[in-house]
């Protein structure tokens, strides 16, 4: 039969497609990635030869990457006078922690020193990639434009034109990009599958920005949405266990990752997360809706209060491990078992495919 795609079969394809870019870029550093990835394949019978189109949409990227480099079709596209127009009106603001907390949050800019303690203290507590504009502030938007305009009809057209133009005032960082395309497919192709969506989002990435294959944005961004999308299948009744699941697991997927950036990783942060997470939402949420409205400035300051209190109590009991050259073989096993587990997870779902 012909070439038909499955459930999950975009996924396999975006994890080889990942493996290749990096395999052009640096052969030894994911060599044992690729071989962990064939041996799957062999193992669960999957034959190369029946993948023979799998593995051409996966070389695609690599292939990209290979002749152009650093080619990045988005750097084509200036954003810089929305953003700086808006910039300029929060800028207003009395006082400059207000104006420097409001771009921290909602364009994740980090323009005086306020904002750089906000940013240092999160790496402290390992919480530095909540501000970091990405999925989870998307997800966080396009749920509260979902639920005003539940009545209406065309709400999702109207919720993916909004995250348009936040992931174009962004400069279409990689996870809020993620989330935009993501919705964009699902929009086009309603009976497709969210894991199928997920591969599709990452394989129209990494053809539109090879080098992005390799970024930390990039894979974060990747990782912990698997990971999520695999948590929900878990169909977990209690939605206040499963938001702390997703936060334990998304935080243990991106450990390596936050030790390299880091330096440091903190003790307490599997606590430490969901509590954040929520107080860094609401945080978020309100600056979002209210950054135009100056005369709101002494609850605006209100809120920072609380906000640095928080941050504050928490880094007093904080304690940190100091990890200034994290081993890199390390990293390669802790990837390397992160993606058998993942491999084996799909191809074992993975059965009575057609060709």
């Amino acid at each position: 039969m012909g070439y038909q795609p499955k459930l999950y079969r975009f996924c396999l394809i975006l994890i080889f497609a990942i493996i290749l870019i990096n395999i052009v870029s640096n052969i030894w550093y994911v060599a044992l990635l690729a071989v962990v990835f064939w041996y799957i394949l062999i193992y669960q019978k999957t034959y190369i030869k029946q993948m023979k189109w799998d593995i051409c949409i996966a070389a695609i990227p690599a292939l990209l990457y290979f002749v152009v480099r650093e080619y990045c079709i988005f750097d084509l596209i200036n954003n810089n006078f929305i953003n700086t127009q808006i910039t300029n009106f929060i800028n207003r603001y009395d006082d400059t922690r207000v104006s420097s907390l409001i771009k921290l949050l909602i364009f994740s800019e980090k323009t005086d020193q306020f904002a750089w303690q906000i940013y240092h203290n999160s790496q402290e507590l390992s919480i530095a990639y909540l501000l970091s504009i990405g999925g989870f502030q998307a997800v966080i938007l396009k749920n509260i434009i979902n639920f005003i305009f539940k009545k209406f009809k065309f709400r999702n057209v109207l919720t993916f034109i909004f995250i348009l133009f936040y992931t174009y005032i962004l400069s279409f960082s990689f996870g809020i990009t993620r989330v935009m395309l993501m919705m964009l497919i699902k929009m086009v192709c309603k009976k497709m599958h969210r894991y199928n969506v997920w591969g599709v989002s990452g394989l129209i990435t990494l053809i539109l920005v090879p080098s992005s294959g390799m970024e930390i944005g990039f894979l974060l961004s990747y990782l912990c949405t698997l990971a999520v999308m695999t948590i929900y299948d878990l169909k977990i009744s209690n939605k206040l266990l499963q938001l702390v699941i997703i936060n334990i697991v998304c935080m243990l997927v991106s450990l390596p990752f936050v030790i390299r950036m880091n330096g440091v990783f903190s003790v307490i942060v599997l606590c430490l997360s969901p509590i954040m997470s929520g107080i860094y939402s609401a945080t978020f949420v309100y600056y979002f809706f209210t950054w135009w409205i100056i005369w709101l400035e002494p609850i605006h300051v209100i809120v920072l209060q609380f906000y640095d209190f928080i941050f504050q109590c928490f880094s007093t009991i904080n304690a940190t491990i100091i990890i200034n050259n994290f081993p890199i073989f390390v990293e390669i096993i802790y990837e390397t078992i992160f993606i058998y587990a993942l491999t084996k997870y799909f191809i074992s779902r993975y059965e009575n495919l057609n060709y």
